[in-house]
């Protein structure tokens, strides 16, 4: 029995290996299949492109505002209909040139990968620490947490708040 526990420097170990068996898988699945449609470096439509065209038009002083009518009329139209707190973290990146689809992918990527110890610290709290270090594997590989990284998709940061 006494070889099955795990002590904190274990659990963190273990988890340290999770999170980065989630940053690998991330980075392969955007690298491999990624599903956001381009036009050179403009998305065609949809909540990704909302969310990587305002995030670089917030950093160029546009405020928060919706790309489509801004793109498609030139107009200037104020909005509050995307969560905010998305948009904003990609424009921390955009801020330091990283306004590429690209970057903004690796960007929500990183959210993604930060939910893991996250969710292990839930599991330890919940169950002990096997549970823990079983919760963050469990959470690399799940595609429900890595995928939205490629899709430019505001639930990497939801996944991470609720963790």
């Amino acid at each position: 029995m006494s070889r099955f526990v795990i002590n904190d420097k274990k659990f963190w170990a273990w988890v340290g290996v999770a999170t980065f068996v989630a940053l690998i898988v991330g980075i392969l699945s955007c690298a491999l299949t990624s599903h956001v449609s381009l036009d050179g470096d403009v998305i065609q439509g949809g909540d990704a492109s909302y969310y990587h065209n305002g995030a670089n038009l917030l950093v160029d002083g546009r405020g928060f505002i919706m790309p489509f009518e801004y793109f498609y009329s030139g107009k200037s139209v104020q909005a509050a209909d995307h969560p905010p707190l998305y948009m904003t973290y990609l424009a921390a990146f955009s801020l330091f040139g990283l306004r590429s689809v690209g970057s903004h992918q690796a960007a929500t990527i990183l959210l993604a990968v930060a939910a893991v110890p996250f969710i292990a610290c839930a599991g330890r709290r919940m169950a002990g620490r096997i549970a823990g270090v079983l919760a963050a594997f469990i959470a690399a590989g799940h595609p429900g947490i890595w995928s939205w990284g490629k899709i430019l998709m505001s639930e990497s940061m939801a996944i991470l708040c609720v963790a």
